[in-house]
């Protein structure tokens, strides 16, 4: 157990409450000035990667809905083991439900829980060191530059340095009064932690191994030493249960809450490892993927398993694949995997700001507010200081401040196995703060007591770790070309392509190289009516990626808009040939080769698309496209219905299937279908005509009219609507006569 120190921390006086007041009344204000200057950058409502995931998931959790965002793959959330832990998407989710999934929502949640870390970290500091230091503490973490931008980030670092401070302030109360209540609370705590970072098992782990050590030094009994860490055990195991019983009903595969630790250690630790990227190295060659990403992990894992020759590998047998590529590493390569590490560890306590999914250098620089205010150096290297002049007879008492240490360190040792990143080190800023307020305690104590000789060690001190942690002892440039390449994901999807546009050209001068901020700019182009340019900008990006299917597909359909159907279907084979289940490319293929007359084979290409997602609404419909060009109604009114069992929301499957249903005769039926159609996507004027046809057979030559004359209105250039209703008026006046 801890030791009480002999001097008593000072109760917090009615002044230190006025200054924690002012502090996070200052703290809110920064937030608020953030937010404001946040909330009209284009990813605020339109985030990309693994914010982009992390709404996705969040909000079909809210609607049902999973349907993908627009040109991104099927993460298969609801049908795989989880890929990445589900707590963040579950909180994200639950804040949607309360805000009416509005994206403010998040921030406003976000920024409550930072000043709640403010209130947590005051109290643990205190109760380490004194009020003068607690409040420091405070002051600290509030004007921290990393503290109000993740609370505005669609991610999950603010609440996995919430939980773990928390889990912290636990098990030290829990320490210092032996009441098990703490213990329980502090292992719930930890298990909540672990559903939204998995490595912080590396921290209960060393938990569990200074109650061992601590119980040794006070000669516990072995049966209460038991009871205490099955308690611990026990609380960290009731969040993570539900997970793991899940991931075993959709897969019968134990997943420990996600699979991606095996590919992220890999990634950290493989010959071409560069620390501060995720990069898979011959990921074609591995997995038949030019390239990776969030939604897209379940397609590298099918695509392993090909390699492998095992058509049914499960995603913990990938996980174990990796983890075993990189143990591989480190037997085989031992100096280069000790070189690797410690080059991770030098860029975890370096000044550079290592990009994620975003070029965070480069958020920080373009925002006034964020690039003044102090970080990470600066609060380290005082952390530092504040390690060194703390009195060493303190040190041996303060087993508190040992237990704040160990924390700390397992912290960095379980994000070391990885790769680097600005998101990765931000919560042990909680660990290292508190000595830097102590630090800060000192330097002012000794210029109010005008002690020049100490102030003058200190801050020399200070100057030196300074100078040393500010040393670029290993290369880093954060990419501007990214960050623009980001930027433009998002007015995209935001649908200001003209934004999009200017960010993609500016990527493309810092790199020319760059093939997928020209695929970007080639689908813009293409959505614009820019054909010829678009053509050009994917067939030069083909020459940087040659491998990649989306170029393949996209080629290949602006050949079938032209009408060069052969030379599409050459592009969509050799889509298939670099990813054999793009759905996508079986239904294009499909509808190429339907034009050029070939039923039977695009009837198989359709037929594959199903076999690999039985659920897919393009191929429902496209077969229905099929049997109606060749006038089987019944077998093209049953895809349709599919279409739509699969996507309700289907306005072509409606309006086809109502034609299908006209064309075999049952007019009447018809209708219902052709209403849905429009009433789905308003004017929708091709159902209105379809509907006077049915009308006219109907003999119900006025609602006939009404029909024509809508779709007239919205369709003014159909001369096919005028030619109907000039013939519904002359058989009219016969029947006149």
């Amino acid at each position: 157990m801890l030791s009480n120190p002999k001097e008593t921390h000072p109760i917090f006086a009615h002044k230190h409450y006025i200054l924690l007041a002012c502090i996070l009344l200052a703290g809110l204000a920064i937030r608020i000035a953030y937010h404001s200057e946040h909330v009209h950058a284009p990813d605020y409502a339109s985030p990309v990667l693994d914010p982009q995931l992390n709404d996705y998931w969040a909000r079909a959790l809210v609607s049902g809905d999973w349907t993908p965002p627009p040109h991104a793959d099927d993460p298969k959330i609801r049908t795989t083991p989880y890929g990445r832990p589900p707590g963040y998407p579950w909180i994200l989710a639950g804040i949607y439900t309360l805000f009416q999934e509005s994206y403010h929502g998040p921030r406003i949640v976000q920024t409550v829980a930072g000043l709640c870390v403010i209130l947590l970290l005051c109290a643990t500091a205190h109760s380490l060191f004194n009020a003068e230091v607690a409040l420091l503490s405070a002051a600290l973490f509030a004007f921290y530059w990393g503290s109000p931008y993740f609370e505005g980030e669609l991610n999950s670092p603010i609440w996995e340095l919430l939980f773990l401070l928390a889990v912290f302030f636990l098990f030290l109360k829990y320490c210092k009064t032996s009441k098990k209540s703490y213990m329980f609370l502090s292992g719930l705590l930890g298990g909540i932690s672990l559903l939204i970072r998995p490595n912080l098992l590396v921290v209960l782990f060393f938990m569990i191994g200074y109650l061992l050590v601590t119980a040794g030094v006070a000669r516990q009994k072995l049966q209460t030493l038991l009871l205490n860490a099955g308690l611990f055990v026990f609380a960290v195991a009731i969040p993570i249960s539900p997970v793991l019983v899940r991931n075993w009903q959709v897969s019968g595969d134990f997943v420990f809450i996600s699979y991606y630790g095996g590919v992220n250690a890999y990634i950290g630790n493989n010959p071409k490892a560069d620390c501060v990227s995720p990069t898979i190295p011959d990921l074609y060659e591995t997995a038949g993927v030019d390239a990776w990403n969030c939604f897209n992990y379940p397609q590298l894992v099918e695509g392993l398993g090909r390699r492998m020759n095992k058509s049914s590998l499960s995603f913990s047998q990938a996980s174990t694949y990796f983890y075993k590529k990189a143990l591989d590493f480190w037997r085989q390569e031992p100096q280069q995997a000790l070189w690797l590490t410690l080059k991770k560890a030098w860029y975890f306590w370096s000044p550079h700001i290592i990009s994620d999914s975003k070029v965070v250098y480069y958020e920080r620089k373009s925002s006034p507010i964020l690039a003044c205010l102090p970080g990470f150096t600066l609060i380290s290297a005082l952390a530092f200081t504040g390690m060194m002049f703390f009195p060493l007879a303190e040190w041996r008492k303060k087993r508190s401040l040992h237990l704040l240490l160990l924390f700390g360190l397992s912290y960095f040792l379980s994000i070391l196995p990885f790769f680097m990143s600005e998101r990765y080190r931000f919560p042990i800023i909680v660990f290292l703060i508190p000595f830097s307020a102590y630090a800060v305690a000192i330097i002012k104590s000794a210029l109010l007591g005008k002690e020049w000789k100490r102030c003058f060690h200190v801050l020399s001190v200070f100057c030196l770790i300074l100078a040393a942690m500010s040393l670029h002892l290993f290369p880093y440039k954060p990419d501007e070309s990214v960050w623009y390449l980001h930027k433009a994901f998002a007015y995209a999807g935001n649908k200001k392509t003209n934004e999009a546009l200017s960010c993609l050209e500016k990527s493309l001068a810092l790199n020319p190289a760059s093939g997928e901020a020209m695929l970007q700019a080639g689908y813009i182009y293409a959505s614009k009516g820019e054909h010829e340019r678009a053509v050009a900008l994917y067939l030069k990006a083909l020459e940087i990626k040659p491998h990649s299917r989306y170029l393949l597909n996209n080629l290949g359909y602006e050949h079938y808009l032209s009408k060069e159907y052969d030379r599409a279907c050459d592009y969509y084979r050799r889509a298939l040939e670099v990813s054999p289940r793009y759905t996508l490319a079986y239904n294009n293929l499909g509808n190429a080769l339907l034009k050029l007359g070939n039923y039977e084979e695009a009837l198989v290409n359709y037929d594959r698309a199903l076999a690999i997602d039985p659920k897919d609404p393009f191929a429902e419909c496209n077969r229905g496209n099929l049997f109606l060009e060749t006038e089987r109604y019944q077998e093209a009114a049953a895809a349709y219905r599919m279409a739509l069992a699969a996507d309700s929301g289907n306005a072509d499957a409606a309006n086809n299937l109502g034609l299908a249903l006209l064309r075999d005769g049952q007019a009447e039926d018809s209708l219902e279908w052709f209403e849905m159609a429009w009433r789905l996507r308003p004017p929708y004027p091709l159902a209105h005509l379809n509907a006077a046809k049915a009308y006219r057979q109907l003999g119900l030559t006025e609602e006939a009219r009404r029909h024509y004359k809508l779709c007239l209105e919205y369709w003014p250039e159909n001369e096919e609507v005028r030619e109907e209703l000039t013939l519904l008026q002359g058989q009219e006046n016969r029947q006149m006569e």
